[in-house]
């Protein structure tokens, strides 16, 4: 089942038309047609509230498990939502794209519940950035919106991190080795580069990548 059809076939489950379903989360219905025509992913405040009614993410975007939570629908209401902060600056996962000094864009609403429960996480060490490139497709796309986790430690094993190198925002895959090295990967699976565990000092981790949205 495609992400279009699980889309409609969640709409379906709760009896609505795509207008009441737009209206419900909060988008516009030409915007909620795209979801279903288009298959583009829902932002992360749709998300949240799709959350909040009990519909599992993960099945949503991936297609794993089942339609709905294991957990019941939130009863909390808004004292469940918790706002991560997004920022402007843009994150390379193509050939590098220099930091901004934007400010800070809208921060967006997630249920506190969700983070606990699909991530293991909390908000106090999670914000939101943008990613434009192609090399990390279909892994990462362009404008994809990615929710990073700057907890400690920040390398904690295999997978997508953000890093600066030089002053260059990074978005790739990394790997470490049986003797202590780090692999950087594109999506692939491509070794673009191996570090010395001694030359380390010069890979700064941001954080790690542990969720993301396509862009609406």
């Amino acid at each position: 089942m495609s992400i279009t059809e699980r889309l409609a076939a969640m709409r379906k489950h709760f009896g609505l038309s795509q207008r009441a379903m737009a209206h419900r989360v909060g988008v516009s219905p030409n915007t909620w047609n795209g979801y279903e025509t288009r298959g583009e992913a829902p932002n992360s405040g749709v998300l949240s509230k799709l959350a909040l009614e009990g519909i599992n993410i993960n099945w949503l975007l991936t297609g794993g498990g089942e339609m709905l939570s294991d957990a019941p629908p939130s009863t909390a209401g808004p004292d469940d939502l918790v706002y991560i902060p997004r920022y402007d600056a843009i994150v390379a996962a193509g050939a590098g794209y220099f930091p901004t000094d934007h400010p800070t864009a809208l921060p967006v609403a997630f249920s506190r519940a969700w983070l606990h429960r699909e991530l293991r996480t909390g908000p106090a060490n999670l914000f939101l950035i943008e990613a434009r490139g192609d090399s990390m497709a279909p892994v990462i796309e362009d404008g994809d919106i990615l929710l990073v986790d700057t907890g400690e430690p920040k390398f904690r094993g295999d997978g997508v991190y953000i890093f600066s190198a030089g002053n260059l925002l990074l978005v790739k895959q990394l790997r470490m080795r049986v003797n202590g090295d780090v692999e950087v990967l594109d999506a692939a699976g491509t070794v673009l580069q191996s570090l010395r565990r001694a030359d380390l000092d010069s890979l700064f981790i941001i954080g790690r990548v542990v969720w993301k949205a396509g862009r609406t």
